[in-house]
């Protein structure tokens, strides 16, 4: 089923419903989360576990390494690699914030990747809030 038949097929399950076919995920756009997966359900669902069992758990000790060592480049390629992640499961925000840190980790300011952390893993926190309440079925 091609992205647009998978979003064809979802709104017409919700059709006379008043349901809206898409899971209200804080912090996800679903939408664009379906575009990554080719419009196939199971796949992202595959894709968010692998994001909350990788990235949602070992970004934040392994950046805190990175600039506790002053690795700057180490610090930008995990942001990088964070902000590649966030956006393939739909977290536009997060993944904005993960290139606005890998930016400012190239140049190095620290009180400023400071902030950007803060701002980013609030955002965090957000999205992986919102994909606990994800339904785990794959049948859409």
């Amino acid at each position: 089923m091609s992205f647009d038949e998978t979003i064809q097929h979802l709104h017409a399950i919700s059709a006379g419903t008043g349901e809206t076919p898409f899971p209200d995920l804080p912090g996800i756009d679903f939408k664009q989360a379906l575009r990554y997966s080719n419009g196939k359900y199971a796949l992202f669902l595959r894709m968010q576990q692998i994001f909350q069992e990788t990235h949602g758990q070992s970004f934040v000790p392994g950046f805190l390494s990175a600039v506790e060592s002053e690795n700057w480049d180490s610090a930008a390629r995990l942001a990088h690699t964070f902000k590649t992640s966030a956006r393939m499961i739909g977290a536009v925000r997060l993944g904005e914030h993960a290139e606005a840190l890998e930016i400012v980790c190239r140049t190095p300011l620290p009180a400023e990747i400071g902030r950007m952390f803060a701002q980013l893993l609030s955002e965090l926190e957000t999205v992986l809030s919102g994909l606990k309440n994800l339904p785990m079925s794959a049948s859409t």
